[in-house]
Order: C-alpha cells, then sequence, then structure tokens
C-alpha cells in the first residue's frame, strides 16, 4: 500500500464532499457499504450533515455525488492486502474546519444486508471532536 496515494485519495474524497455542501453545517459523514457477492459489487451511501444548536447536534441527509461512490471504491483497492479480506463499511467524518477522520469496519454491512436498524441508519451516532 502506498501510503502516498492513500492520502491523496482520501484528500480527493473530502474535497468532493466539501464542495457538494451547499449550506451551513458543523460536520458531515459519509458512512458508505460496500460489498461484493456473486462477482458483483453493491453499495450503500448515508451521507448527514450536523449542525450544532443550542439544544443540540440537528441532523440532515443530502445526496452524495455518484462519483464520491468511485472514490470510496477506489480508496478500498488501494487498501487491498494479499490474503486479507478488504474493508466493508467506510465512515468519513470532516468537521467544517476542515479536519477529517477515516474508520473502516471488516463487519458485514447492515444495509446491504437488509438491516436498517438505529445502528445501520446512524441514529445513535453522537458527533465527536475531530
Amino acid at each position: 500500500m502506498d501510503a502516498n496515494k492513500l492520502l491523496e485519495m482520501q484528500n480527493t474524497i473530502v474535497i468532493l464532499l466539501a464542495k457538494t455542501i451547499t449550506e451551513s453545517w458543523d460536520l458531515a459523514v459519509i458512512n458508505i457499504e460496500i460489498d461484493v457477492v456473486d462477482g458483483q459489487r453493491n453499495e450503500d451511501c448515508l451521507a448527514l450533515l450536523y449542525s450544532l444548536h443550542i439544544d443540540g447536534w440537528k441532523r440532515k441527509g443530502f445526496d452524495f455525488p455518484y462519483d464520491g461512490y468511485d472514490l470510496f471504491v477506489n480508496l478500498r483497492d488501494l487498501m487491498k492486502k494479499p490474503e486479507a479480506e478488504d474493508w466493508t463499511i467506510s465512515t468519513l467524518e470532516i468537521s467544517s474546519s476542515g479536519k477529517y477522520r477515516f474508520s473502516f469496519s471488516y463487519a458485514p454491512p447492515p444495509r446491504l444486508n437488509g438491516i436498517f436498524d438505529d445502528n445501520a441508519m446512524l441514529n445513535t451516532f453522537v458527533p465527536q471532536p475531530i
């Protein structure tokens, strides 16, 4: 894995996300699931904006561009390791100040498996400082 290419791809995703958002926000979250079943790649993306108000965080969905899906697939490909599983879930958190973090999971992707509970829909997600 080339660390420079990996960082470049992550930055490209963050810049695309920042350019996509046209309203006021404090934190944006992209949770993408990618899985390959019988040679067919499937993807699901949950794109959310959070704004901090006096009474807490307000959440709103937004449309993440289709180009972003391809960038996450490219990121996943860059992270491939021989004899290892590919990640199935990535969560990108970006603050309006420009700080960001990616996290990855190798668990079965819930939404792609028909699970739409509070965890899968990030209803229990609480923004944390980056």
